[in-house]
C-alpha cells in the first residue's frame, strides 16, 4: 500500500470510527402537559462532556429546580402538582431518579463528564427535571418531559 493510500485508509477509517462513537437523545415523554424535556447537545459519546443546554424550565426569584439522571421508565408514574393558576395537574415521571442535581443557580451550558470507559458505549440514561417556578401569578411546580440520551 502507497503513502496516499494509507493515508486516505486512515481517514476513512477514523472518520467511520467517530461516526461511530455518536451517541443519540430521544424524547421519553411523561411530564406536565405541553413542557419541554431538558435540551443536551455534543457528541454524547464516552470521553466527552455531555453538555446540558437548558434544564426544561425557568425558575425565576424564589424558585428552584432539581434535575434526576436515571433510567427511563417503562411505564411513566402519575405524580399530582399544583402547576398553574388552575390548579392541580397529574403529570409523569418518566425516569427513576439515580441522581439529583440542584440545577437552581447552575449556569447552562452545564458540561457533565461522561467517562471515556467502554462499558458505558449503549448506554441510555434519562434526564427529566422538576421544578417550582415562580412569577407575577404565583409559585407553581412542573414537571418536564423525560429526554433518554443513549452514549455513543
Amino acid at each position: 500500500m502507497n503513502i496516499p493510500t494509507l493515508r486516505s485508509f486512515l481517514l476513512v477509517s477514523w472518520i467511520a470510527a467517530t461516526l461511530g462513537a455518536q451517541g443519540s437523545q430521544q424524547p421519553l415523554g411523561g411530564g406536565c402537559a405541553n413542557r419541554t424535556p431538558p435540551s443536551v447537545s455534543g457528541a454524547l459519546a464516552i470521553g466527552t462532556p455531555l453538555q446540558i443546554d437548558d434544564p426544561g424550565c425557568f425558575t425565576g426569584q424564589g424558585g428552584f429546580g432539581v434535575m434526576a439522571f436515571g433510567a427511563p421508565l417503562a411505564a411513566h408514574l402519575p405524580l399530582t402538582l399544583n402547576s398553574s393558576i388552575r390548579g392541580f395537574e397529574t403529570c409523569f415521571v418518566a425516569v427513576t431518579p439515580t441522581v439529583l442535581a440542584d440545577v437552581t443557580s447552575v449556569r447552562f451550558p452545564l458540561l457533565v463528564p461522561i467517562p471515556n470507559v467502554p462499558a458505558l458505549r449503549g448506554v441510555q440514561v434519562g434526564l427529566q427535571t422538576i421544578c417550582r417556578e415562580c412569577g407575577f401569578a404565583g409559585c407553581f411546580e412542573l414537571l418536564t418531559q423525560g429526554l433518554g440520551v443513549t452514549i455513543g
